[in-house]
């Protein structure tokens, strides 16, 4: 337990907003501080409405279709040929769960088989 439990209520104000979770849209700036940035880009309010929660729980059931990851692997890969911002991992590799863009129909093969098996 702190010693000083009340300090900021008690001696100022403290707020802060917390972003782990957004988005890149084209024309979001970081902070410009050198050290002490937020999470949030500095600008984030001017691109919608901002909602504060306590808590937050995502379950991801699905992305779309596999066009539109097949779509996402080229561009990403346009994008960023190397992978660096993707740390390491080839882009298809990581849309097509584990699968290289040139093993499609062994996806495709092993989906219908678990699809199957369910």
């Amino acid at each position: 337990m702190p010693s000083h439990p009340l300090l900021v209520p008690l001696m100022g104000r403290a707020t802060s907003m917390q972003g782990h979770l957004w988005r890149y849209v084209p024309g979001l700036e970081a902070g410009a501080k050198p050290v002490h940035n937020g999470h949030l880009p500095v600008n984030i309010a001017h691109f919608g409405r901002i909602e504060r929660v306590d808590r937050i729980t995502i379950v991801h059931d699905g992305w779309q279709t596999l066009r539109s990851r097949l779509a996402k692997v080229a561009l990403y890969q346009r994008l960023d040929p190397a992978g660096r911002y993707n740390l390491g991992v080839p882009y298809d590799e990581g849309l097509l769960f584990g699968y290289q863009r040139e093993a499609l129909k062994d996806l495709l093969r092993e989906y219908r088989r678990r699809l199957a098996d369910h």
